[in-house]
């Protein structure tokens, strides 16, 4: 993967029973970014949450399934951890190559914007004054 800005990698979470078997659970999932110079859309992390859930996420899990793109700035491996409750955590490997390298610990990860509220977020929170 090119750390230009402009290639990116989409990342497909499947909820898979005991037996490593596909099953349309659709049960929180969340994506952490545990070291290197990757990020999702929303960060260095993601809760995919089911629709109607209180804590909806900006992406549905659906049927067990939910995907997001990531990408890097930086070369360098970024590891990137899957968990959910009562569920084996995964892990996927990704490796960005180029130049500028990433230093686990040094490099700043560029900044961004935060993300967009979420319909429930924008319900709770307080009217912003129009700047």
């Amino acid at each position: 993967m090119a750390v230009d800005g402009t290639d990116d990698a989409q990342l497909v979470v499947t909820v898979l029973d005991s037996k490593g078997n596909a099953i349309n659970n659709s049960v929180p999932v969340t994506l952490s970014i545990t070291s290197g110079p990757g990020e999702f859309p929303t960060g260095t992390s993601i809760t995919f949450t089911p629709p109607g859930s209180t804590d909806q996420s900006d992406i549905a899990i659906l049927d067990g399934k939910a995907a997001i793109e990531f990408r890097s700035y930086y070369s360098g491996t970024s590891v990137i951890k899957a968990t959910s409750s009562g569920l084996t955590a995964a892990t996927i490997t990704i490796t960005s190559q180029g130049s500028p390298a990433w230093v686990e610990g040094v490099t700043r990860r560029p900044r961004r914007d935060p993300t967009p509220a979420t319909p429930a977020e924008e319900a709770r929170a307080p009217a912003k004054p129009w700047p």
